[in-house]
């Protein structure tokens, strides 16, 4: 989990402790990456995952991440690093929501 304390709000520390700067966000931006997950849900309506996740992932990545994103750099990441990415993120675009 991140630790906010250490980190400015336009950036997330991945659970490996890599640090990632996002982006500041327009109202259409955060709405085009959240359009882009299609959940998963159980019997209950609970949210059990994600469809397309790496491609989700990448997306946000390419969108979000302020500095490079190239292939070579986003390879870079490990499994690990993408889903925290994309957990700690997806926590940031949702603030607000009711």
């Amino acid at each position: 989990m991140a630790n906010k304390s250490k980190t400015k709000n336009n950036e997330v520390k991945l659970e490996s402790g890599k640090i990632v700067k996002i982006k500041e966000l327009s109202i259409d931006v955060r709405d085009e990456c959240l359009d882009k997950v299609e959940f998963i849900f159980d019997d209950d309506n609970k949210v059990k995952g994600v469809t397309a996740m790496q491609k989700t992932i990448t997306h946000w990545m390419r969108t979000l991440i302020d500095g490079d994103v190239s292939d070579k750099t986003l390879m870079g990441f490990t499994m690990e690093d993408r889903g925290s990415f994309f957990h700690l993120v997806q926590e940031k675009l949702f603030l607000g929501e009711s």
